[in-house]
């Protein structure tokens, strides 16, 4: 006899985001309907990764299409929703962000609050070790909705949904954040920490265009057509990671969401209902040049740093000088220039922030021979 499936996980097609309503709607369909978690005047949180101020067809940030759609079927089950994000870019103005993501027009259109985590009050939660400084504004409403882009990460391997609850820690505490834990498998054990403090309700994974290659801001698109909808966001990232081809142990946010139990990560306990798997395959996906780091062991990066060097660094012509970097590093490893900013290497921590946040992709991640021969 088979394992019995305890979880589902949809995979829906949808091949453009004019089509993303009844995707979603399917999506939520096929995993049972969500009535017993979202009813009449229930508040809920629609929580899109907001990386940046970027505008939709960056490929950066959730397609608002996703969000819109969410709101429309939240009020269907007579609830109210609300939008929410602290996005690494809120040191900026958060408007800015609102703004040029597409959150604005949704809002607006809809009728629907965008909630400033930034302004918010904080609530202080403990969990595994960790304590944590979240948005008090995610405490006031009943359910949460995690809306995650499906993209390659060049410090944590994978964004997803684990990951993406990292948006709950409102302005500096984000960068503090890379500061106190510096390499990959200490912050993804954090974040899977964090995820058992506010875990969410209900998953929408917006795969319609995904990013590959060294993401989350400056990797490349790749049209796959897909949303992943379930009630378990590891099981959620577990499918993803496994239509991508990556080694999932290698991922920090998997192994540590695996050991804290935090949701399912055996693929045979997984039901997967609507498209197949074997027919959702994302073949030769590129993986982030620097994800060679999710397999070696904790405390050798360190050890092996000048063998393994990856250096950000600013590409002379495409850089405006911004000093957006600077504003990005948590240990202040970057300063101002005459034609770039210039990097103190020594002081580098390797959180890769400056090159997720650079807004004119204009930091290139250079690999010492060793690394490059590891990485491939």
């Amino acid at each position: 006899m088979g394992t019995a499936k305890v979880v589902r996980v949809a995979i829906v097609s949808s091949p453009s985001y004019a089509d993303v309503y009844g995707a979603v709607k399917r999506g939520i369909e096929l995993i049972g309907g969500v009535g017993d978690i979202i009813s009449r005047g229930k508040r809920v949180l629609l929580k899109p990764n907001l990386l940046s101020a970027k505008p939709p067809e960056r490929g950066i940030t959730t397609h608002p299409a996703v969000v819109s759609a969410l709101i429309d079927i939240v009020r269907e089950y007579g609830a109210i929703p609300a939008i929410g994000d602290s996005s690494g870019a809120a040191y900026r103005g958060v408007e800015r962000v609102w703004k040029n993501t597409g959150m604005l027009d949704v809002a607006r259109s809809k009728g629907v609050e965008l909630v400033n985590f930034e302004t918010s009050g904080i609530r202080v939660k403990e969990a595994f070790g960790f304590r944590f400084s979240i948005s008090s504004a995610v405490f006031d409403f009943d359910v949460i909705v995690d809306i995650p882009r499906f993209k390659s990460h060049s410090f944590a391997s994978f964004t997803g949904a684990v990951k993406n609850m990292y948006g709950v820690i409102p302005g500096l505490g984000k960068t503090e954040g890379h500061k106190r834990f510096p390499l990959p498998d200490e912050f993804g054990r954090m974040l899977a920490a964090l995820y058992s403090v506010v875990k969410p309700h209900l998953v929408v994974m917006d795969a319609v265009t995904v990013m590959e290659g060294n993401g989350p801001a400056s990797g490349e698109l790749r049209r796959y057509g897909k949303l992943f909808v379930s009630t378990d966001g590891v099981a959620v990232d577990t499918v993803a990671l496994t239509v991508a081809g990556y080694k999932k142990s290698r991922v920090p946010t998997y192994k540590w969401a695996k050991r804290f139990g935090l949701g399912e990560t055996d693929l045979d306990r997984i039901e997967i209902v609507g498209d197949s798997l074997d027919g959702s395959y994302i073949h030769n996906f590129k993986k982030p040049s620097t994800s060679f780091y999710g397999f070696i062991p904790p405390f050798l990066p360190r050890l092996l740093a000048p063998l393994v060097r990856v250096r950000p660094t600013p590409v002379v012509g495409r850089c405006k000088n911004c000093l957006v970097c600077a504003s990005a590093c948590p240990v202040n490893a970057i300063s101002a220039g005459r034609e770039v900013p210039i990097w103190d290497y020594k002081k580098c921590i390797l959180c890769l922030c400056c090159h997720e946040m650079c807004p004119e992709d204009a930091i290139e991640l250079r690999m010492s021979p060793l690394a490059r021969l590891i990485s491939n």
